[in-house]
């Protein structure tokens, strides 16, 4: 076998070109273990020797003896190929490059016999399918993060020039929360594998896992490297990567695997406006790293995936790894304008900075790198702006977007219709690092405007329909501030303009608890509001003191610091009952003293009898101010219910009709015409008080409606309870006959004189235990029944 090879190999060599006249290798050089091995330098660089062992033929290449894979074969077919600087030929055999014959005697000579000098990479071209032993691969897939349970698999290519797939799969799963994945040892034909990963992954824009699965791609040379990461960068490169080793470049020149990648990188970095150093490979970069290399990945990570969904991003990066393909380029201007405006609209809403915290979020690496600056750079770049915060455009600085496919483009401002609100400037903010962002209305409108008096008012320079009002610098306003002629600011506070008789508007002026900040704004102001500055006057006047606006006629009160209408209950009693007079006892107009509750007013009020200084419960039922219980105030011709003085604790007193006056028997008693004078008829009632007339009494009973209103919750038999709604309490003390002497009806009947006389008779009224109703009577003045007196 050793002699047949040596011999094919010199056949070989004795048919190649006129221009050889001496190999570098006649021969091969055999030994019996890869042990034997002579040390692989730059002096034996290229040499190859069989390793009878193994069968196999090794290489010296960069410091190490590759193996082929084909190993040794009788029917070895070689051929050769000239050199491109006509140094030498290359051997090829079997479509292996197996080393290099260079002109000279001694091999060591270029063409007309000048020393050769050959490419940097002309061994490297010429080693495209060395034999590896790979002992692991590892990595990190990202776009974010894949997620726990993606699938990563490794491709054999047979060769760095043809890069097509061998039948050498192998399959792994991310099995960590950080998209790392792990290779056991392999022995692959040659140095050159595709690393592809399928699965979901963490969106660095919305923080959340994606919706759907995405695949990456690598391309990788394994000969100087264990570890092998897959990113947006190692996808966009790979189909440039292959066009470059199998079609060539632009003169028609194939190109090796490294200087393909190289070239590629470059070229994807280009469309988005980013350098690195030539030594930066996508295959080492990390969206957890420090470099700028891990910057500009997740940069353009953020930039790609936009508010797309997976589909619309594999889409994307398709048509962009198309486009490299052919040409290294990818042209579509109104594509990278939408990035930009995207980027921008992000920046101006402070979503970078969300960005940033997603990533941070996931807990999975040390640091975020400092993405910002390419987005931002990509925003200058694209839109054909100066860099913000530089001598051309220092902080504060407005500007134009130049470039017509933005949707932020404008011309320059003197070229705009001043009627058009379609104009939108960037102006330079330094907040969260210098950047570009969108100017609001209020800075767009008002550029360029100067210091003005408190409270002016101006139209805004480009859209003509907004209002500003200057207040401590511009502010946006409102049309009344037009309408008025000067603005509702902090300083004018609860100001009424008066326009004309009908058109009034008050500056309404609300302030944080802090003061901090505040709101302002005209209020057009209707009859409501015109009560309300009535009402406004009062509020500082007596606790509970009721106002009537003078346009609605409402009847409102302040309480607590708030204006309230006031309820029926305090209408009647022409007194409010607000949060500062709870639990305190209050005399109100009406002469009787009243408990001011949570609840309201107490249903009663009280007032002191100055005869013999008793206190009794008072109502005040529409106009009218009624005893709430029965006088029992001890007269001649006056009696206890059942002559039981307990019952005059409980009932009060029962007074014959002459005593109810306040006259003698003899002169209004039984029998008697007493021609009472027209008027209050005070009788046995206290100072300020009187006796009821027949009127009086049916001036309640028409409010009460029903004698059931007017009865005691409790104390009647029969059902015969009523509803107490006034808190009249009407008690069945009954009454005294006055010709048996008897005490009739006594716990079920209420009867109350009136000062009404007739014929020898006068007025009283029932009420009943079984009847709801109230009647009105005449009866003999010499019985006796219950008084209840009413205000004067």
């Amino acid at each position: 076998m050793k002699k047949h090879v040596i011999a094919s190999i010199a056949l070989l060599l004795a048919a190649c070109g006129d221009d050889v006249t001496q190999i570098n290798q006649t021969g091969l050089e055999v030994v019996e273990t890869a042990a034997d091995l002579p040390k692989c330098s730059s002096k034996n660089k290229g040499e190859q020797v069989l390793v009878t062992e193994e069968a196999i033929i090794r290489v010296c290449v960069d410091g190490e003896w590759f193996a082929t894979k084909s190993g040794i074969a009788d029917d070895l077919s070689c051929t050769t190929k000239e050199l491109k600087d006509g140094s030498g030929l290359k051997i090829i055999c079997n479509g292996d490059s197996i080393g290099v014959v260079l002109n000279g005697e001694k091999g060591d000579s270029g063409k007309d016999g000048k020393d050769a000098v050959l490419p940097n990479d002309s061994l490297e071209a010429d080693s495209e399918r060395v034999a590896i032993s790979l002992d692991s691969l590892v990595g990190v897939t990202q776009k974010g993060p894949f997620m726990k349970g993606s699938t990563v698999y490794l491709y054999e290519l047979s060769d760095g020039r043809t890069l097509k797939q061998t039948n050498g799969n192998f399959t792994s799963n991310i099995t960590s929360e950080d998209g790392r994945y792990k290779f056991t040892a392999r022995d692959l034909v040659s140095q050159y594998a595709m690393v592809v990963v399928d699965g979901y992954y963490r969106n660095e824009v919305t923080g959340k896992t994606s919706g759907a699965p995405i695949r990456l791609k690598a391309i990788t040379d394994m000969r100087k490297r264990s570890s092998v990461n897959v990113n947006i960068l190692t996808h966009l490169e790979f189909d440039r990567v292959y066009s470059l080793v199998t079609r060539g470049n632009a003169k028609g020149e194939k190109l090796t695997v490294k200087q393909a990648k190289k070239q590629a990188q470059k070229e994807i970095l280009k469309l988005f406006d980013i350098e690195l150093d030539d030594a930066t490979d996508a295959e080492d970069m990390d969206v957890f790293g420090k470099t700028d290399a891990d910057a500009a990945l997740l940069a353009i990570s953020i930039l790609l995936q936009g508010d797309r969904s997976e589909s619309d991003m594999m889409a994307l990066l398709s048509e962009i790894s198309n486009a490299l393909a052919e040409n290294g380029e990818w042209n579509d201007s109104a594509a990278k304008a939408r990035f930009a405006d995207w980027a921008l609209k992000a920046d101006t809403e402070n979503k970078l900075a969300q960005f940033r915290k997603n990533v941070s979020d996931w807990h999975l690496g040390d640091t975020v790198p400092e993405f910002e600056k390419f987005v931002r750079n990509y925003i200058v770049s694209v839109d054909g702006l100066d860099e913000c915060g530089s001598k051309k455009a220092p902080v504060g600085t407005f500007a134009h977007v130049p470039n017509v496919n933005s949707a932020y483009f404008a011309q320059t401002y003197e070229s705009i219709d001043a009627t058009k609100n379609s104009l939108t400037r960037l102006v330079c903010d330094s907040k969260g690092g210098n950047h570009w962002r969108i100017a609001t209305s209020l800075e767009r409108d008002t550029v360029g405007w100067t210091k003005d008096s408190v409270g002016t008012v101006r139209k805004g320079a480009i859209d003509t329909s907004l209002t500003y009002v200057y207040e401590d610098g511009w502010r946006l306003g409102t049309e009344l501030d037009r309408v008025v002629g000067f603005g509702c600011v902090k300083a004018f506070k609860d100001s009424v303009a008066k326009m004309s008789e009908d058109d009034w508007y008050k500056c309404d002026v609300t302030v944080t608890a802090d003061e901090s900040s505040w709101t302002a704004q005209w209020l057009s102001l209707n009859d409501y509001n015109k009560d309300m500055l009535y009402w406004e006057s009062y509020k500082d006047s007596a606790a509970g003191t009721l106002v009537q606006g003078p346009l609605t006629q409402k009847i409102m009160v302040w309480d607590d610091g708030a204006l309230r209408e006031a309820s029926d209950y305090e209408q009647d009693l022409k007194r409010g009952c607000v949060t500062s007079m709870y639990y305190s006892q209050e005399p109100l107009s009406n002469g009787l003293t009243y408990t001011c509750e949570k609840s309201g007013w107490s249903k009663t009020g009280t007032f002191v009898d100055g005869r013999y200084n008793v206190k009794y419960k008072g109502v005040q039922i529409g106009d009218q101010v009624w005893m709430a219980e029965n006088l029992n105030y001890n007269v001649d011709s006056s009696f206890c219910p059942q002559g039981d003085p307990a019952n005059c604790a409980k009932y009060g007193r029962l007074y014959r009709w002459a005593a109810a006056v306040g006259k003698k028997e003899s002169e209004c008693g039984h029998d008697n015409i007493c021609s009472l004078p027209s008027g209050n008829i005070q009788g046995v009632c206290p100072a300020g008080w009187h006796l009821p007339s027949r009127a009086e009494w049916e001036t309640l009973l028409n409010r009460a409606d029903a004698g059931r209103l007017l009865k005691s919750t409790s104390g009647w038999p029969e059902n015969g309870n009523g509803l107490d709604a006034f808190g009249f309490s009407a008690l069945p003390a009954g009454s005294k006959s006055g010709y048996s002497g008897y005490y009739d009806f006594v716990g079920s009947e209420a009867c109350f004189w009136s000062s009404t006389e007739g014929n020898n008779t006068a007025v009283y009224i029932s009420l009943e235990a079984r009847s709801d109703e109230a009647r009105v009577y005449y009866l003999a003045k010499n019985f006796a029944m219950s008084v209840r007196c009413v205000k004067n």
